[in-house]
């Protein structure tokens, strides 16, 4: 994640350095003037908008609406690498072709609508914003070209990230998030450490009911253990746990914790919910 310190004429400034809580994924870019975090997808991420919008909100971000003049810059600037690029995707849709364009932060886009004829009897069709790396000129066009586009996300001040699904413990003194998108637990590992932090191995080391977490009673959670030898399990900071279990269960190498059954042995390969695990700010 590289942290950019002000904008300058015909291009962007990049700091030495960033403050531990300017932080949200790796693959995120951090700007002071907006306290956000941008992702540029481009090349085989190029979608159309619809699938723009879902990979941007599971990634916790949303797909951007440039607030301004100057976020547009930050737009164009991200873009900048990809030679002749014409048009990104912006965070806004007409999706009923009625002239009502809405952002993904929940704004009406008035000057949008005005583009639009809406006297003719031509069947209505939804349109999307994209945004001229040119002019900057946001436009309204087919919502299924594949184009690429920006990903964007508030920072915030509570744990060390601007990812608001982490909450702190104050009985543990860090950070998780329940992850219901459900993934294999290696996918899960990744997810958690693109995050900033790596799928959860201290959850073990209490009470999971006192935790006052929102994890519910009829899912199993990955977690970050996994079979190394015999039944010794370990985590990716070296954290071991013993986990025996009825032989039919043998090639289960993967972990999970629930409310109602505590911490059991599944297949690495299915999909589940995970809980992801980050440090808090000394």
């Amino acid at each position: 994640m590289r942290r950019v310190s002000g904008l300058e004429e015909g291009g962007i400034s990049t700091a030495a350095s960033r403050k531990n809580d300017n932080f949200y994924r790796r693959d995120y870019t951090y700007f002071e003037e907006y306290d956000a975090f941008y992702k540029f997808h481009w090349g085989e991420s190029e979608s159309t908008w619809q699938e723009s919008y879902l990979t941007c909100e599971d990634e916790g971000a949303q797909l951007l609406y440039p607030a301004d003049e100057n976020e547009r810059r930050v737009a164009a600037n991200l873009s900048a690498s990809v030679v002749d690029l014409e048009y990104i995707y912006v965070g806004v849709r007409d999706e009923f072709g009625l002239g009502d364009f809405i952002t993904t932060d929940g704004r009406f886009v008035p000057e949008l609508s005005d583009q639009i004829d809406n006297t003719s009897n031509i069947q209505a069709i939804s349109r999307c914003g994209v945004l001229s790396t040119k002019t900057g000129t946001i436009i309204t066009h087919s919502c299924e070209l594949r184009i690429p586009f920006i990903c964007k996300k508030l920072n915030n001040e509570f744990c060390p990230t601007s990812d608001s699904g982490y909450i702190f413990s104050k009985y543990l003194k860090k950070c998780f998030k329940f992850n219901d998108n459900k993934k294999t637990w290696a996918n899960a590992l990744h997810t958690c450490i693109m995050e900033g932090g790596v799928l959860a191995d201290s959850i073990l080391n209490t009470d999971i009911r006192n935790l006052n977490m929102p994890m519910r009673q009829d899912i199993s959670y990955y977690i970050g253990f996994r079979r190394m030898e015999r039944d010794n399990f370990y985590s990716n900071r070296g954290l071991k746990r013993t986990i025996s279990v009825n032989y039919n269960y043998e090639n289960y190498n993967c972990t999970v914790i629930s409310i109602n059954n505590g911490v059991g042995r599944v297949d690495c390969e299915e999909t589940r919910s995970f809980i992801c695990e980050m440090e808090v700010n000394k």
